[in-house]
């Protein structure tokens, strides 16, 4: 089976691949000459296997969920205690 490499992360692709699995970059041919020679992708939406996110992101999350639930909780003794 032959197979397609991204030229910016390496990753091999199915040879009917249009983008890249692993980072989204347009894959031109086998070769990607095109690609090699510094084009991006733009205007193709960039893609992560299984949804992936960093770091920051979640931490961001848990810190914006637990703020919310001490703001509720904060109302919620207020609105009993009258």
């Amino acid at each position: 089976m032959a197979v397609k490499t991204c030229p910016k992360c390496r990753e091999d692709n199915s040879e009917a691949a249009v983008i890249c699995i692993n980072c989204g970059t347009t894959l031109l041919g086998k070769d990607n000459a095109a690609a090699d020679s510094g084009e991006s992708n733009l205007g193709v939406e960039k893609r992560e296997a299984g949804g992936k996110k960093s770091a920051k992101t979640n931490k961001f999350g848990i810190v914006l969920v637990v703020c919310f639930l001490i703001v509720c909780a904060v109302l919620l003794i207020i609105n009993f205690t009258k």
